[in-house]
């Protein structure tokens, strides 16, 4: 009798309590993503990026032997070059990051230079740089780090997309160098 008497109400919140939920968790959801890089971008036929009006493109990745003075015993080094053909508003983003892709390890750079441009720091040339340039990037890397490895390079108004670029499998050609 009683569910006769309130059928309406409780099919009202049969609805609305599922909307209400929906809605609230998909916000959530946004927000959590919105600031975070969730969306890899590959790399084209031609093997280049285009994110944020900027493009972004490998053109070399090396496993590199140290001497053994420089690096801890169990480290190897991976330097990997960037092209950058900035907008034409320039490109501001973080420093790219180094990711074993089969595992989801992430090391930052050991050392990062700015070829062809007239700024050197941690980020991508900046704003005020137009003219195409290149990231050089030294990453130490543990000799358990199998890959297959990319390149991820984030633009903070290109949230949640972010350049992946991968790198070849055969980092076999090594350089002595330090």
């Amino acid at each position: 009798m009683w569910i006769k008497r309130n059928w309406i109400a409780l099919a009202t919140v049969a609805v609305l309590l599922p909307a209400t939920a929906l809605v609230v968790g998909g916000n959530e959801w946004r927000d959590y993503t919105s600031g975070r890089p969730v969306d890899p971008v590959l790399p084209d036929t031609a093997g280049q990026v285009s994110l944020g009006g900027s493009h972004f493109s490998l053109m070399d990745a090396t496993l590199m032997r140290p001497q053994p003075e420089t690096l801890p015993e169990g480290v190897h080094a991976i330097e990997v070059t960037v092209h950058v053909e900035p907008a034409s508003v320039g490109v501001s983003c973080s420093a790219p990051t180094l990711v074993e892709v089969s595992t989801g390890r992430e090391w930052s750079e050991a050392s990062l230079r700015i070829v062809g441009a007239s700024l050197s720091q941690s980020l991508c040339a900046g704003p005020e740089i137009t003219d195409p340039y290149e990231l050089r990037a030294l990453y130490a890397v543990p000799e358990d780090a199998q890959g297959p490895f990319a390149i991820d390079v984030v633009i903070a108004e290109a949230l949640p997309s972010f350049a992946r670029l991968p790198l070849p499998e055969d980092l076999e050609t090594t350089r002595e160098r330090y």
